[in-house]
């Protein structure tokens, strides 16, 4: 039935008053929004138990009565105001009744206030302005009613859909309906929303024991948004069981967990951030937490700390330098917490407190710890980008210290005594240049997990043997003179990554093969190892093998095909000089790299079904040297050829049938695009010569995700550029029906634009004008295309070698589409290129595509101005052209679409239309039939250079209405036609024509 109240059985249900029928009255229109919102707030509320009441469309029982009832029989009501509640009279009628309850019966109403401003409502302007003009008659009870929402309490959504959002409601009113707290709850929210002292968020404080209250102010002043087990692991001391104490907080709804991130209302965060500066009476030092930087300062500089203090927390985004007092810890002896990032102090602290728990200071300056520090209580010891030589010396007893992070600590010489601190799990001193001596009781830490000497570029030998039985990640990377790897002592069976890339070993130690779970071994760039060690089929859970750059290595063992897990296997830039046939044994092989391994003789291709990328860059491959039997990797998905000397790729190839990415970048001998499957024509002019290549494309190529065809570099391929192969790519990547959200690109050499893309403009920015309307459910989205190449060319080797940031390229170029209506809701799509272009040679041809789904409903219906803006980055790059194209889905179709303008032109329209035909040039015209379409909303036709007989017939006289380009340039004849042009509509080049009688 319509007016359906859903309930079950809940500990709320004692507590309801028998007066009402109803917990809550949900008003809503449900033409906008039933999907998103309200319905997942419906489920949520009957969920626990509250009984609502709602207005569902397309049931039977729709009388007024039946709802003004229930509303009157509701102990809440919820108003979820969307953009098109004030278009339905029903919800205006609701809304009335529910403000006249308010007043007459004192029922508590919240508003959600769904993608619409509250001053929209109380201005009643914008949209609510021109729906009161429709209902002039009632307007002034429904504007009265829509005056008193503004001042009621409740929510500001914005997001679509957020769980959080319904969450936040569903606990606010169960709360209620449950609680016996003085304060209502209307009250409550609104002094939220006002941002003043909550009583009932501090009688639930007050209500905490001593520890989750510790936890909850710890959460307030210092670790709102960092991850729940980080957390979890900072307040891990004896007794205080953060796991749990985290758990109350989210039950009594003081914290949530978001991304698995600790999150709080703002509004809770100051109220307890007030609960803690009312500790102190305006005197800081007093204050058990100190989080702003000036209060922080203050007590530093002027020595103001007492034993009050527990936590410092400050934080410069840069580096600051500051004045102190050297002794301003001294008087602190219960401080436990303490965090100190970018402050730059010229020296270190005299004393620190004992009861430190966690320590991280980001440049700590003074060379040693103070003598005085015995912080029997650390966990966690941070001192990384420091001065410090040396973190103690001598044997210090932490038997609580689990971390310790000294990375980049340049001045740091040698490790300190691990003997007293067996319960290490995490070390780091990554970055540490001058380390060049190790303790020998590392190698005792049996409970140490991870371990790293990463760019230790003195260090020169290991401790040996090394029995860290617990060790699951090892990381000497870039430890360009360690020359030999210490032996195993079994068991070592957690480690799982072992790195031992740039390093300058020669070999391995055979007692690697105690390593059985080790999953990932990267031995990249090492550059003076030879041979791999003959049991490394002992790794029996090896998944990543990495030896690329490993230029002395000639030859693969022959065990590693008895790796079964063998996932991953690059061997790019090595000598070996052919593939081990028990690659063929590798079933699950999915990923392998020969790049740069010119010295192949021979190239066999494992038949491993699992194969998904295949990387045979820069071989030194030529005509044939590709073995046809390719085909048999019937998983590949992503094939690099690039940089190599063969004109045509393998026939083979056909077979391929899930390839999705296909790179012959720099192929210069390349004279055609591969031979796939599934034939369609295109015609690709090979440099200097006149003939024509046929090429083919497979009829899935573009079905399985994204698709980005590579062709930088391939010059003989740019000879023709009329036949727009691009584009036609592009068309059946569409009709290949993607995947949502799957991305289409495809960069080729080339100076001109498709003539496909209707809009054409010189330089970085192009823009469109649609008709009202446009969008339809045949829009798929915007084709956009650029030609792209450098103001002064340039060896590529001497372009520079930063990256940038965002992208990890040098040069490249992106397209953001924007909207002349800056009140359109929505992020503005952008689209980049994949590609690195800093190695292109001439002018390249960049398209690629954007869906409509990218857009939100109100950009579909509201924007008929979009601008597409092309950004290239990196020195000397430019955008010389740019064009747009808006895909309706018969565009892709397999006939030849009919073009309004000559290459380059900036066209004033939109076709939409597809003919048969091209009519230009044609000798006799006896009769083109247009069929008027549902989307027919501009017809273009090039007629030009035709000699026309009886020129134009279309079936419908109306659709002559809508035509706004008619291309009849140097057209002989025109008999007659049968219906009338509207010439106002007409935007020139228009009807230039040719009659031989009169001359004009």
């Amino acid at each position: 039935m319509a007016a359906e109240a859903n309930s079950s059985p809940s500990s709320s249900s004692s507590c309801r008053d028998r007066r009402w029928k109803y917990d809550v009255y949900l008003s809503c229109s449900d033409d906008d929004m039933p999907r998103s919102f309200t319905d997942p707030l419906d489920v949520a509320l009957t969920g626990q138990g509250i009984r609502t009441f709602r207005f569902r469309n397309g049931e039977a029982s729709n009388s007024p009565v039946i709802f003004l009832k229930a509303i009157e029989n509701s102990r809440f009501s919820i108003l979820v105001l969307s953009r098109k509640y004030a278009h339905s009279i029903r919800c205006l009628n609701e809304l009335e009744k529910i403000v006249e309850c308010r007043k007459g019966m004192g029922q508590a109403v919240l508003a959600v206030y769904f993608d619409v401003d509250p001053a929209e409502v109380q201005k009643q302007g914008g949209n609510l302005e021109h729906v009161f003009e429709d209902h002039i008659k009632k307007v002034s009870n429904w504007s009265a009613a829509l005056l008193v929402v503004p001042s009621l309490p409740g929510w500001h959504v914005r997001d679509r859909y957020k769980a959080q959002n319904i969450e936040l409601i569903v606990k606010v009113l169960r709360a209620e309906l449950r609680s016996s707290l003085p304060i209502s709850l209307h009250e409550w929210n609104s002094k939220l929303l006002e941002k003043k002292k909550s009583d009932a968020v501090k009688m639930i404080i007050q209500g905490l024991n001593d520890n989750e209250k510790r936890i909850f102010l710890d959460i307030v002043c210092f670790f709102k948004g960092m991850e729940k087990k980080r957390v979890e692991e900072i307040l891990d001391c004896d007794g205080c069981c953060p796991c749990s104490a985290i758990e109350v907080l989210i039950e009594n709804s003081l914290v949530t967990i978001l991304d698995n991130k600790v999150m709080m209302d703002r509004f809770i965060q100051e109220t307890g951030q007030e609960i803690v500066s009312a500790e102190s009476l305006g005197e800081r030092g007093k204050q058990s937490r100190l989080w702003l930087t000036d209060d922080i300062l203050d007590v530093l500089r002027n020595n103001k700390g007492t034993d009050a203090v527990e936590g410092i927390d400050i934080h410069f985004p840069e580096l600051k330098e500051a004045q102190w007092n050297e002794e301003a810890f001294s008087n602190m002896p219960c401080l436990r917490f303490l965090r100190i990032h970018g402050l730059y102090m010229t020296e270190g602290p005299i004393h620190l407190s004992n009861a430190l728990t966690f320590l991280e200071w980001c440049g700590y300056p003074g060379k040693v710890l103070p003598q005085s520090f015995q912080p029997e209580e650390l966990r966690e010891l941070n001192l990384c980008s420091s001065k410090i030589e040396r973190p103690w010396a001598g044997k210090m007893c932490l038997y609580k210290l689990k971390f310790i992070n000294v990375s980049y600590s340049r001045e740091l010489s040698s490790t300190p005594d691990f003997s007293g601190t067996p319960n290490l799990q995490r070390l780091d001193f990554e970055g540490c240049l001058n380390l060049v001596e190790i303790d020998p009781s590392i190698a005792l830490l049996r409970r140490l997990i991870f371990l790293s000497f990463k760019e230790c570029t003195s260090l020169e030998s290991l401790p040996s043997p090394i029995a860290m039985e617990s060790l699951e990640v090892f990381i000497l990377s870039g430890c360009s003179n360690i020359k030999k790897f210490p032996e195993f002592v079994v068991p070592m069976d957690h480690l799982l990554e072992l790195y031992l890339d740039k390093t300058a070993i020669e070999k391995l130690p055979l007692s690697i093969g105690h390593l059985t779970a080790l999953t990932l071994l990267k031995l990249k760039d090492c550059k003076n190892l030879r041979c791999l060690p003959s049991n490394i089929h002992k790794l029996e859970s090896l998944k990543i093998v990495d030896v690329s750059g490993c230029s002395k290595l000639r030859k693969l063992p022959e065990s590693l095909g008895s790796i079964s897990c063998l996932e991953r296997l690059d061997a790019g830039g090595t000598s070996i000089i052919d593939v081990s046939p028990s690659i063929f044994l590798l079933k699950i092989l999915e990923a392998l790299s020969l790049r740069g391994c010119k010295g192949i003789l021979r190239l066999q291709l494992p038949p491993v079904s699992s194969l998904t990328l295949l990387n045979l860059s820069d071989c030194n491959l030529q005509q044939g040297t590709i073995p046809t039997d390719i085909g048999c990797l019937a998983s590949l998905v992503s094939l690099d050829l690039s940089k190599n000397s063969f004109d045509r790729v393998p026939t083979g190839t056909s077979q391929l049938t899930k390839l999705q990415g296909l790179n012959v970048e720099s192929c210069k001998n390349l004279e055609s695009m591969p031979e796939l499957s599934s034939n369609i024509d295109f015609s690709v002019g090979s440099a200097g010569r006149s003939s024509h290549e046929r090429l083919s494309c497979p009829s899935n190529f573009f079905r399985m995700g994204d698709s980005c065809l590579n062709f930088v570099n391939c010059s003989k391929l740019a000879g023709n550029q009329d036949c727009n192969n691009a584009f036609t790519m592009l068309r059946r990547f569409l009709k290949g029906n993607p995947c949502p959200g799957k991305k289409f690109e495809t960069i080729i050499p080339g100076k001109e634009l498709p003539q496909y893309f209707s809009y054409q403009r010189e330089g970085s920015v192009v823009s469109m004008s649609l008709p009202q309307n446009w969008y339809t459910d045949k829009c798929m989205g915007y084709a956009v295309c650029a030609v792209v190449g450098f103001r002064r060319y340039r060896p590529a080797n001497s372009l520079g070698k930063l990256r940038h940031e965002a992208f990890g390229t040098t040069h490249g170029l992106g397209c953001e589409v924007k909207c002349s209506k800056s009140d359109i809701p929505g992020l503005h799509p952008f689209l980049r290129c994949s590609q690195e272009l800093s190695q292109i040679e001439s002018d390249h041809l960049w398209i690629s595509f954007v869906s409509c789904e990218n857009f939100s409903t109100e950009w579909k219906n509201c924007c008929r101005h979009p601008e597409f803006s092309f950004q290239p980055y990196g020195a000397g790059l430019a955008v010389k052209k740019s064009g747009v194209r808006l895909i309706y889905q018969q565009d892709i179709e397999d006939r030849k679409l009919i073009i309004t303008q000559s290459r380059g032109s900036a066209s004033p329209c939109e076709v939409v239309n597809v003919w048969n035909n091209d009519f230009s040039g044609s000798e006799s015209l006896q009769g083109a039939i247009v069929q008027q379409s549902d989307s027919l909303q501009e017809i273009g036709g090039t007629i030009s250079n035709s000699k026309i007989g009886e020129a134009i017939a279309i079936s419908s006289t109306e659709a002559l209405h809508w035509i706004s380009v008619l291309d009849l340039k140097h057209s002989t004849i025109i008999m007659k036609s049968r219906a009338y042009i509207c010439r106002e509509n007409l935007r020139p080049p228009m009807l230039q024509t040719k009659d031989p009688s009169n001359g004009a």
